[in-house]
């Protein structure tokens, strides 16, 4: 979601005709006619319009979005990624009928999609590694009816005993199921709910719920992840609008898998780990198992 503008902003753009949405591409457009010359407050905002970076989400909201005609301009792009139909990038790609050929990585070369076989020898080598907790601190993530603990929304309507039982459980958690000393120990939540959680043996373990690609962490032996993913409401919207279904499962699943390899399980070393939400547990176990849920795909690139 683009927040490079107020409310108040838009208004003053639209209302002297200094830009305009595109009725096909929804793109945010700068008025060249009028405003050619224009230097001043939203310089930044007539260059991501001549980009071809913002749409308009009924016409209230503008979401930043990469501009397709920057890859037409190859013949081929590789993306080297995991778990690629989690991705909004995925969905992005199908929106914008881009081509896309799944190839995976076999002794250190490029080969033809092998149908997941190579990626459930490694997951069945790792499974031994990851010791999951289950036991009743897990009660605080049990789903029931249309709930969904843990999950971005629960938090904002979270109560005080919520909360409280939940930082209880992940002390009791380092403490006495992992016992790891606290240098070792790392957790995660949404940034909102950080300072509510924060409790003994862990607090300094803090590592981002969006953190890739650093082995930073990777002394960290016991792990707590406390969230419950679920696509931005707004791009899945917007998605659906331009025909394109995302997984929202693989979505949830990407994102916790690349956080808990910032542990030392990227070192082939064994991890205790604390998902208390009943439906991230149940995904990684599936993953673990090569075993996809009903809505998972797991033909991915390895």
């Amino acid at each position: 979601m683009f927040s490079g503008l107020t409310k108040r902003d838009q208004e003053i753009l639209f209302t002297n005709d200094m830009v305009y949405v595109d009725e096909v591409s929804r793109r945010l457009c700068w008025n060249h006619e009028s405003h050619h010359e224009y230097q001043g407050k939203f310089s930044d905002i007539k260059h991501l319009c001549d980009t071809g970076s913002l749409v308009s989400i009924k016409d209230k909201m503008l979401l930043w979005e990469f501009p397709s005609e920057f890859l037409t301009c190859f013949d081929e792009v590789t993306v080297c990624t995991y778990l690629f139909k989690g991705s909004p990038f995925y969905a992005y790609l199908q929106s914008e009928r881009f081509e896309i050929e799944f190839k995976t990585i076999r002794d250190g070369r490029i080969a033809d999609w092998d149908d997941g076989l190579s990626d459930a020898e490694i997951k069945a080598q790792l499974k031994p590694l990851v010791h999951i907790y289950e036991g009743v601190m897990n009660v605080v993530g049990a789903e029931t009816g249309k709930s969904n603990p843990l999950s971005s929304g629960w938090y904002d309507k979270a109560t005080e005993q919520d909360l409280k039982r939940l930082r209880s459980s992940t002390e009791t958690f380092f403490a006495r199921v992992a016992r790891t000393p606290s240098k070792v120990n790392g957790w995660t939540s949404y940034s909102k709910a950080k300072r509510h959680l924060l409790g003994r043996g862990y607090t300094k373990g803090w590592i981002a719920n969006n953190a890739k690609a650093t082995n930073e962490y990777g002394r960290k032996r016991s792990m707590a992840y406390l969230c419950n993913w679920f696509y931005h409401p707004i791009i899945k919207g917007h998605f659906h609008e331009r025909g394109i279904t995302v997984d929202e499962e693989a979505y949830a699943l990407s994102a916790m898998i690349q956080w808990i390899w910032r542990s030392q399980i990227r070192q082939g070393k064994p991890i205790h780990l604390f998902i208390p939400s009943e439906r991230m547990r149940r995904l990684l176990k599936e993953w673990l198992a090569s075993k996809p849920s009903a809505t998972l795909a797991m033909k991915e690139a390895a």
